[in-house]
């Protein structure tokens, strides 16, 4: 994936931003070792707990993010969020209902890739959206008072998603690849023999890794343009439904048995993202509204006067002294 992303910027037209070191101390290097436990915590877990099992811990993934979410400033904490998060989450456990295999080590395991999720997302919002700056404390200084999330978000310019995929993915493959040729290395070269002959296996699995990192390379890309224009948090909801279609295509695909609970949970995860869009509509609906009287500076007052008409400009209250004035 780095290889992938090192030729892409290479190209005409492509935007690749300059980080700062305070970026690349603080936020790069954190978000790929997060990235890097996640993927490892995630894949080891699946080793010790069920699928069904491992599928509902990872059902708290949005919570995970909200948390982190709050505790930076990306979002405000609302009853509303709240019961539209417990919605997505409960629908999906409940979806994912199967055999439980419980095992503490597998659980604890899991929880941690989850948090480790949400902290990974957070910084990423914090990076491409521009408000890396606005937290002082991150580099020993003192926070400033809590400022607007929008006008913090237009205070610096924002990361180019493809500058985040080759600033990460590169260190994001360096921590994973002593796990890799411990855990996976024989394992994958013993499967290759046993269906390969020897001369075509090493071909195979490099082709293999090929096309899957070109793959994981377009997802990488596609989901940093999303926390960009959007928000970690609205990424990690979004993941839900991939969850869901998962489930779903197992279903069909696969021919696994439909049972009642994951009627029930695919129809209430499903309710719970409605309300989480439909919260999001009508927040976006007031900022636009809000903006659009902020803009309204100049309201053109017409005064009737025996000589005629004679247009003013009423002038909104000064950001100053808070008072208004008329221009003629």
């Amino acid at each position: 994936m780095a290889v992938h992303a090192f030729i892409v910027s290479r190209l005409p037209g492509a935007r690749v931003d300059e980080v700062t070191p305070s970026q690349f101390r603080y936020c790069i290097v954190p978000i790929s070792l997060v990235t890097a436990l996640e993927i490892g915590g995630t894949n080891y877990a699946l080793k010790l707990l069920s699928v069904s099992f491992a599928q509902m811990v990872k059902a708290g993934g949005p919570f995970s993010v909200m948390i982190f979410a709050l505790f930076f400033r990306l979002e405000k904490f609302s009853f509303v969020l709240l019961f539209s998060l417990v919605t997505i989450c409960g629908g999906l456990a409940i979806a994912s209902w199967g055999q439980i295999d419980f095992q503490w080590t597998g659980f604890l395991v899991a929880m941690v890739a989850v948090f480790m999720g949400g902290l990974r997302w957070a910084l990423t919002q914090l990076l491409l959206q521009g408000m890396f700056e606005s937290y002082h404390h991150l580099e020993g200084k003192a926070e400033s008072e809590v400022e607007d999330k929008v006008s913090r978000r237009s205070a610096r310019p924002r990361l180019s998603p493809l500058t985040m995929t080759l600033y990460t993915s590169p260190l994001v493959s360096l921590a994973l690849l002593p796990a890799m040729i411990i855990f996976e290395a024989e394992g994958v070269v013993e499967v290759l023999r046993a269906c390969c002959s020897p001369s075509s296996y090493y071909l195979i699995l490099a082709a293999s890794l090929f096309f899957s990192s070109i793959l994981v390379f377009c997802l990488m890309v596609i989901e940093f343009v999303l926390v960009r224009n959007t928000s970690s948090l609205a990424v990690s909801v979004g993941a839900v439904f991939k969850e869901i279609c998962t489930i779903g295509a197992g279903i069909v695909v696969f021919g696994d048995h439909l049972t009642v609970f994951n009627v029930i949970g695919f129809v209430t995860c499903q309710a719970g993202i409605a309300s989480y869009v439909f919260m999001h509509y009508r927040d976006d609906k007031k900022q636009q509204t809000l903006a659009d009287d902020e803009t309204a500076d100049l309201k053109p007052v017409v005064l009737h006067t025996l000589d005629g008409e004679i247009t003013l400009c009423e002038n909104l209250i000064s950001e100053h002294d808070g008072e208004g004035e008329l221009q003629r």
